[in-house]
C-alpha cells in the first residue's frame, strides 16, 4: 500500500484504459519518473485470469520501483469491485500499486485527495453478470455523507448531473432501448455524484473519465475535467496554485 503522504515531482491523471497493460506502456512512452499516476477508473481489472493479471501488475510494479513512482487506481464500472477492498490480493501484494477503496483520502504533495469510484455500465445487457459486469460496480454515496469534509481534489469515475456531459442521452439511445431501467438509474447516479461534489466542494480539481471524451469547465475557481480514453494529464500546475 502507498504511504499516507506522497511527494513527487509529477502528478498525472489517466483516463479509461480498459486494459491494465496499457498503463505501463503509457508511462514508458512518456519516460515518466518520480511520479504518482492517478487512474480515474475502467482499468480493465478482473477481465483476465488471475495469473495473467498478476504478471501484468508485476511488470507495472517493477516499472514503478525502477522509476520511483506510484499508481493509484480508482474503481470504474468495467472493473472487478472486490479489487478495491483493503484486503484484495492486489492490495496485499503490491506496495507501488494501490486499488483505492472508495471514500479513501490521500495526501499527495500536501493536497487532500478524495477518491469515490464506481458507475453503471450502459452496455450491461450485452455482458455476462459477475464476469464482464458486476451489479456492485455502481456509485454509492457513503453512509456518513454528512460527516465528509471538503477536499482539494475529488477523483470520481462518472460526473455530477450539472457537469459534462450535459447533452442528454442521444448517443446511447440504443442501449437505453434494450435496458428499460437504465436511463432512470443513470440520472439518479449522476444526481448522487452531484450531491457528493456539492458536499465536499473540491477547491482545486474534480477529475473523472467514463464518457470517452475530453472536456473542461471552471466553477468557482476549481477545474472540472473529463478525461478521454488513454488521456494522460499532468496536474502539477493546478496543485501548485
Amino acid at each position: 500500500m502507498t504511504p499516507k503522504d506522497i511527494q513527487r515531482h509529477n502528478i498525472i491523471c489517466l483516463g479509461d484504459t480498459h486494459d491494465l497493460k496499457t498503463i505501463r506502456g503509457l508511462l514508458e512512452n512518456e519516460n515518466m519518473n518520480d511520479f504518482v499516476l492517478i487512474h480515474v477508473g475502467d482499468s480493465g481489472t478482473g477481465f483476465k485470469h488471475q495469473a495473467k493479471e498478476q504478471s501484468i501488475l508485476d511488470d507495472l510494479q517493477k516499472y514503478c520501483q525502477d522509476h520511483d513512482g506510484y499508481v493509484l487506481i480508482t474503481q470504474g464500472n468495467h472493473d472487478y469491485p472486490f479489487a478495491y477492498q483493503k484486503h484484495s490480493w492486489q492490495n496485499m501484494k503490491y506496495d507501488r500499486i494501490e486499488y483505492i477503496e472508495n471514500y479513501s483520502r490521500k495526501i499527495i504533495n500536501g493536497k487532500n485527495f478524495l477518491f469515490a469510484g464506481g458507475a453503471t455500465s450502459i452496455d450491461r445487457t450485452a455482458r455476462i453478470p459477475n464476469k464482464e459486469w458486476w451489479p456492485d460496480e455502481v456509485f454509492k454515496l457513503p453512509e456518513n455523507l454528512e460527516d465528509l469534509e471538503e477536499c482539494d481534489v475529488l477523483v470520481t469515475h462518472s460526473s455530477g448531473i450539472t457537469q459534462f456531459p450535459d447533452g442528454g442521452f442521444a448517443k446511447i439511445r440504443g442501449w437505453l432501448n434494450r435496458d428499460t431501467t437504465l436511463e432512470k438509474e443513470l440520472v439518479e447516479e449522476r444526481k448522487q455524484i452531484q450531491t457528493l461534489v456539492d458536499k465536499v466542494k473540491p477547491k482545486l480539481l474534480h477529475v473523472w473519465g467514463h464518457f470517452h471524451d475530453s472536456n473542461v469547465i471552471y466553477i468557482d475557481g476549481a477545474v472540472h475535467r473529463c478525461l478521454d480514453i488513454n488521456e494522460m494529464w499532468g496536474i502539477m500546475h493546478i496543485l501548485n496554485r
